[in-house]
């Protein structure tokens, strides 16, 4: 008896360990499994999603393709500087051919004008010797067009920069806006349990249940709102940066909390030597003064050398009677009338160039005005960050206070409400204004080029 008893007890002492050893093993694989949730995050910094973005983008490739293209039409203009080589060869028969008929007394005589084979091939070389600057301005208006192409591959770059970083920004904001939601949704649920415990020995007034309840339902509808515009976003902030649907994302970097300070003169300086755009309307104006120069070039003569050997011959048989012959000389082409199309084609490059001079003109008045009225607006932002600081305090501060004088009787829930949204109003406002400033920086970077590969 006592050893069927202990015998029992080992049973059960062994199922027991077993027990416990199952219950450890089902607590341990939720937490394994976060972890390796995890590390499947993508971490994210604003550096990451600026590379990604260019990575990816299709318009940065199409402009580095332009810019191919731009240096092999280059050496396409600039090969006409070097000799020219071309050979030709052809092999005639002919099967009928014109004959001369005519009587010299003796009776009519037939003689072909042509034998049955006629053969040709050779080399020639020719050379350009003076074009008076038609040449030589065509090689530079193509060259002029490269630092075009690098200066628009340097736009779309700094435009795409900035893109990232605002839409990095973006999901930032309405990230925090969802979070600042969902707490405003917590503190209305938890004021509810505060009304219930109020009354915990009786019943709750229908008057304060049904308010307290719109309340809840309310701040849920801002949940949702900011849900869904946290996953718009999201859809759009994916595609820039070729992420997969399912991975999931963990921003590592904040908006910025130290502001930065610029020096107008300075910026100014920076926007009109490095920012693309304004570099683009230079080149294009130094292009359409060399492009007036190269059509003036079109009234000029062209000179160019020529050197060719052949060798041919014609006969009965093929390759019979063949003979060599050496050409060399000098060409002259001078252009004579052409019923006023190369002076129109003249004055089209120099509408050209005064459009372009114009619209130079024009972007340093519009870097000006821009320029003073984004740093003006940095400058506000600034300080309506710091008012906003202040309010998001004081109203952290007024909740608590309506919050512990609602769960004691002293406040009523009117107050508690217009409290708390008074703190979510303040919370959104600040980041609102965090968001607005890291944009406005943003927008600072990318006029004064800072997103130009170096």
């Amino acid at each position: 008896m006592f050893y069927g008893k202990m015998s029992q007890i080992g049973i059960r002492y062994k199922m027991k360990t077993h027990i416990i050893l199952l219950i450890a093993l089902l607590n341990a694989a939720p937490a394994a499994y976060g972890e390796a949730d995890e590390k499947e995050k993508l971490q994210l910094s604003l550096d990451k999603a600026v590379y990604l973005a260019l990575e990816n983008s299709e318009e940065l490739k199409i402009e580095e393709e332009k810019r191919s293209k731009t240096h092999n039409t280059y050496w396409e203009i600039k090969s006409s500087v070097f000799p020219q080589v071309s050979g030709m060869a052809s092999l005639d028969n002919y099967i009928e051919s014109p004959v001369l008929n005519f009587d010299m007394g003796m009776g009519p005589v037939s003689i072909p004008l042509k034998q049955e084979w006629d053969t040709r091939y050779g080399l020639t070389v020719s050379q350009v010797l003076c074009t008076f600057g038609k040449l030589g301005n065509g090689i530079r208006i193509a060259e002029r067009a490269i630092s075009v192409s690098d200066l628009s591959v340097n736009a779309a770059r700094n435009e795409l920069v900035f893109v990232a970083k605002q839409m990095y920004y973006t999901m930032l904001f309405t990230s925090e806006n969802l979070r600042i939601s969902q707490e405003s949704y917590d503190n209305a649920q938890n004021n509810m349990r505060v009304l219930r415990e109020k009354y915990k020995g009786g019943r709750v007034s229908r008057m304060e249940n049904v308010k307290m309840e719109a309340d809840i339902a309310m701040r849920y509808t801002a949940v949702q709102q900011a849900r869904s515009a946290y996953d718009e976003v999201e859809v759009s902030f994916r595609d820039l940066l070729g992420i997969a649907e399912g991975s999931e994302i963990a921003f590592t970097d904040f908006f910025p909390q130290e502001f930065q300070e610029y020096d107008t003169e300075d910026l100014r300086n920076r926007m009109l030597e490095a920012e693309p755009v304004t570099g683009i309307m230079r080149a294009n104006m130094e292009l359409s003064r060399l492009a007036v120069k190269h059509a003036r070039s079109d009234f000029f003569p062209v000179v160019a050398g020529y050197l060719s050997y052949s060798y041919a011959g014609n006969s009965e048989e093929i390759y019979d009677n063949m003979e060599k012959e050496v050409i060399a000389g000098v060409r002259l082409d001078v252009p004579v009338w052409d019923s006023f199309k190369r002076y129109s084609s003249l004055r089209k490059s120099i509408n050209d160039r005064h459009i372009a001079e114009l619209e130079y003109g024009k972007r340093i008045r519009q870097v000006d005005v821009e320029l003073e009225s984004i740093l003006a607006k940095y400058e506000r932002l600034i300080d309506t960050y710091n008012a906003s600081l202040k309010a998001e305090k004081l109203a952290e501060e007024s909740y608590a206070i309506a919050f512990a004088g609602f769960r004691s009787g002293v406040a009523g829930q009117s107050a508690l409400n217009d409290a708390e949204i008074q703190l979510t109003s303040a919370k959104k406002a600040r980041i609102g204004v965090l968001y607005e400033i890291s944009i406005t920086n943003a927008r600072i970077e990318k006029l004064s080029g800072k997103g130009v590969k170096r």
